[in-house]
Formats: C-alpha cells, structure tokens, sequence
C-alpha cells in the first residue's frame, strides 16, 4: 500500500541540477496562488508522473497541485501512471481522490491505458476501485477489445473475471472476437469462447 512520505525531492536534486529544482519550488509556490502553469509555461508534476516520481509528484500535491490537473493531450496523473506500468502513483492518485474513468482526448480511461498496456496490478487496482470496465473510447474501443488487440493474455483473464461485456462492438461494428481473429491469437480466441463469446 502507498505510503505518503514528507520528504522532497524524491530525486536528488543533483540529477536534476539546481536550476530545475528552483524551478519546481517556484512552481509550488505559484500552484499554492493558481497562477503556476500561467507564470512558468509548463508543468512539472507531468514530468514526474511519467518517470514515476512519486515522491516529487506527492510533494507538489501537497503544496496545492490538483490531483486531477490535466496535460495537453487530455491525461491526468492516473492515466499517465496507469500508462506507464507506476503503481505507487496509481495507488497515490486513487488515495488522493482521483477520478478513476478521467478520459483524455481520445476517450481513454485509466483502466483503457492498463489494459493496452499490459499492467495487470494496475488494471487491478483500478477496477477494485470500480473503474468502469465496459467504457468506450471515441472509437467504440473497451478495455478488453484494447487488451485483446494488444496480445495482454493475463489482461483479458482479469477482465474477464470482472464481468467485461464480449457483446460490445466498436464504431466499425467489430466484436472483441474479431480483434482476437484479426490478432490471430488463438490462446486469446479460446479464452473468450470458453467464457461465451460467439461469432
């Protein structure tokens, strides 16, 4: 279980070089007057959310960074943690109140990024948290069509467990039973016919 810690940076400063640790500390001071993104011109919570700096990224929470703050291309801290395979942020993210089905520009969730991915811890803890596990994606993409798409074996049986929906279709009328045929996966092809697929 994540454990919050006081101490910053979780990186040495040193990796960084002074001028970017300075930056940071300007950046929490202006986050604390909602000013930061306006005065600096960049975010670095993103940054360490993606190399799954979690010690950085609880620091900049705590100084008044949204937990749900959103990049350019529509993610939040959990859906880049999610992404990326970072579980202490996932599980910081879920403690902190995040939205659990966020979904960025292309309507992906969490859980979407997860699946696709091959995280299964993630895609775990997600769903315990009741991620939604039949969301579409603007292309009418689930979880489990993305997991199946991707070859995540271990990914479809955990989705599968939680009640996925096989009879969804994207928005070019593909079942998950297509993508297994179109991903000639047949390990993954039994699996959902055992489960009740039919095509």
């Amino acid at each position: 279980m994540f454990r919050r810690t006081t101490a910053y940076p979780a990186r040495r400063p040193a990796r960084r070089g002074p001028a970017r640790l300075l930056a940071v500390l300007a950046f929490a001071f202006l986050a604390h007057a909602g000013a930061a993104q306006a005065a600096i011109g960049w975010n670095p919570i993103f940054d360490y959310a993606q190399s799954g700096d979690t010690g950085a990224v609880d620091y900049l929470l705590k100084k008044g960074e949204s937990i749900d703050a959103v990049n350019s291309g529509g993610e939040t801290i959990l859906t880049i943690a999610a992404a990326n395979g970072h579980l202490d942020l996932v599980e910081l993210a879920i403690a902190s109140g995040a939205r659990i089905d966020h979904e960025n520009g292309f309507g992906k969730t969490a859980l979407c990024w997860a699946a696709e991915r091959g995280h299964r811890t993630a895609a775990e803890r997600l769903l315990q948290h009741k991620a939604d596990v039949n969301h579409q994606t603007r292309d009418g993409m689930t979880p489990l069509m993305l997991a199946v798409r991707a070859g995540r074996a271990p990914i479809v049986q955990l989705l599968l467990r939680h009640k996925a929906d096989m009879s969804l279709q994207d928005y070019t009328g593909k079942s998950v039973l297509d993508w297994a045929r179109d991903g000639r996966d047949r390990r993954i092809e039994e699996m959902l016919r055992r489960a009740g697929a039919r095509g």
